[in-house]
């Protein structure tokens, strides 16, 4: 109902307008908490339910990890390679792993296909037989130990191994990975696509998950396809893209801001011109800060679908959970916050702005907030969200609206909304609740 001007003129009449809308506002807040609540509690009793009885059958698991292999290099076309191609240092660092490696190893020159490969094994003080495992392993192929008397970290002991590589190219390879037919290849074909490529990461995917006290529903699904960056509570942190997502295989490599170094190739000169991996990383965050110096150069990084390894890593990650694990996460957590936390929230922001898909694979997300929404709607402010919006779109940005007089909660943001534009005085931004800090408030009342 239109209100004539003479009434508006009353005073008062701003006042009790004001307290209306906080009243509405109030309202529709308490309903959305209500049925949102009731809805996540259901939900998480049935996510409960779901994972106690989450179990697949000898035939699911044989079945599903077949059907890996059949659409994975096998099905590829595998870039051929000759004696005279770029040698390749395989770098493996292992302590007490010798079940990983004999995994690993299994079938390995058959499943490699590359002609021109060493291998160094860095071995921080083994004792369950690794090394006897690995001296008869160097009988077969090319093969150099470094031994070590204590566990050095990850960044130290690859750091030692590229200082007496041979090779072209260093290929940073976990032990807890199992690879599959032409990986290497595979990997070896994008780094050699263009003089301004830094590191190769691959697709890894989860193994049978069963015993997996988090990851047990995740069996033979993605566990990364490159890494990508959200914020939370402040911190921009990294994540791995796919992770969960049902196998599949997109032929094209794909320009990530990171990769993860549990198989991650790149030329030897270019680790050395970034300085290698920073020491004072300890088992942690390491290979992201590694990536990102790269990307700061002016190479990009890429993630090569068609090379596919399953990746144990949840045996290993889940096996040790001591007060000494988690502070040493702890302290790279801090340390990588204070390399890149600033330089990453305006990197991650220009991103989402200009579509590239780099350092996050959702484009920037626009929420408008206007009276109402509808094919009925008769509000201007719609309108003009609808114009603003169709120019939007041309950048690849996605939208939303939040309507007053929609059933949900307008001041509850969604938390991948990256900006949100207020045509309507009446909104108060100063009552958002948004999980994204990064979130960008612009109050533009049309009058």
């Amino acid at each position: 109902m239109k209100i004539p001007p003479y009434i508006r003129q009353l005073k008062g009449f701003e006042e009790l307008r004001m307290l209306r809308n906080r009243v509405r506002d109030s309202y529709n807040s308490l309903k959305h908490r209500t049925v949102s609540g009731a809805k996540q509690l259901k939900e998480s009793q049935l996510l409960e339910y779901f994972n106690q009885d989450y179990k697949l059958t000898e035939a699911e698991k044989n079945e599903l990890r077949q059907s890996i292999l059949d659409k994975s290099a096998r099905n590829l076309k595998i870039a051929e390679f000759n004696e005279g191609s770029p040698l390749v240092s395989i770098i493996i660092i292992n302590s007490n792993g010798v079940k990983h490696l004999r995994r690993l190893f299994k079938d390995f020159t058959e499943k490699i296909q590359y002609p021109n490969y060493e291998v160094i094994v860095v071995d921080n003080g083994s004792k369950d037989g690794s090394l006897v495992f690995l001296e008869e392993l160097g009988t077969k192929i090319p093969l150099k130990i470094i031994k070590n008397k204590k566990n050095e970290s990850f960044s130290k002991s690859n750091n030692q191994a590229v200082e007496i590589a041979r090779g072209e190219y260093v290929l940073l390879l976990n032990n807890d990975v199992e690879p599959t037919y032409g990986w290497l290849n595979q990997m070896m074909k994008s780094a050699l696509g263009s003089e301004d490529v830094g590191a190769v990461g691959a697709h890894l995917v989860y193994p049978d998950c069963s015993g997996s006290r988090y990851n047990r529903k995740k069996s033979f699904k993605i566990q990364h396809t490159g890494i990508g960056f959200r914020e939370e509570n402040g911190f921009i942190r990294p994540y791995y893209i796919g992770n969960g997502d049902d196998f599949h295989i997109d032929g094209e490599d794909k320009v990530r801001a990171a990769v993860t170094a549990a198989a991650m190739l790149i030329s030897r000169d270019k680790y050395l011109e970034v300085g290698g991996l920073d020491e004072k990383y300890l088992y942690g965050y390491e290979d992201v800060d590694f990536c990102l110096k790269l990307h700061k150069k002016g190479y990009k990084n890429l993630y090569c679908p068609r090379a596919v390894l399953f990746h144990y890593e949840f045996v290993t990650s889940e096996s040790d959970k001591s007060k000494e694990v988690r502070d040493r996460h702890l302290n790279n957590q801090e340390l990588f916050k204070e390399q890149w936390n600033e330089w990453l929230r305006r990197e991650l922001l220009l991103d989402k702005l200009n579509n590239n898909r780099i350092f996050s694979p959702q484009p920037l997300k626009v929420a408008f907030v206007v009276t109402e929404t509808g094919e009925d709607c008769t509000a201007g402010d719609y309108f003009t969200a609808l114009s603003l919006g169709k120019s939007f779109k041309k950048f690849g940005w996605e939208l939303d609206y939040l309507s007053q007089r929609g059933s949900r909660d307008w001041y509850q943001v969604d938390g991948d909304v990256d900006v949100l534009i207020s045509l309507l005085d009446a909104y108060d931004i100063r009552r958002i609740r948004c999980d994204n800090n990064l979130l960008i408030k612009i109050a533009w009342p049309r009058n």
